[in-house]
């Protein structure tokens, strides 16, 4: 499937930039804490039913089209913090780290806390 328009745009200032224009990071912590097994679960389930969290980005000669990858159940591991602080103090670094021009453009990755869980978010500028 061919780019949109402002996908395209995103696409072109990216290899103009020779990287990552930017990408949106975030957090999302429940008040319990579940096992790295149940999180994980949950996160299999979640790319399995959305197509968008497995878009791709490919490149034919001049011609530039995004497709949904094939689902696989991956383990991902755990990030372990001992408080919020420093869970943000990691994120606003990993927030800054590119995504590969052809892999995935999403990254969900389970965060667990001494009182809290939950999932850190890397999604790529193109989706948006």
């Amino acid at each position: 499937m061919k780019l949109s328009k402002p996908q395209r745009q995103i696409y072109n200032m990216e290899s103009l930039m020779n990287g990552s224009v930017s990408c949106v990071c975030g957090c999302m912590l429940l008040d319990t804490v579940k096992s790295e097994d149940e999180i994980n679960n949950a996160l299999n389930i979640m790319y399995r039913m959305n197509d968008a969290l497995r878009i791709r980005i490919q490149k034919n000669g001049e011609e530039v089209s995004q497709y949904i990858s094939a689902f696989t159940k991956n383990y991902i591991p755990a990030l372990h913090f001992d408080s919020r602080e420093e869970l943000n103090a990691y994120a606003d670094s990993y927030a800054k780290i590119p995504f590969a021009p052809d892999g995935p453009l999403s990254e969900i990755t389970p965060v667990i806390l001494p009182s809290h869980s939950g999932v850190l978010i890397k999604l790529h500028h193109i989706y948006y």
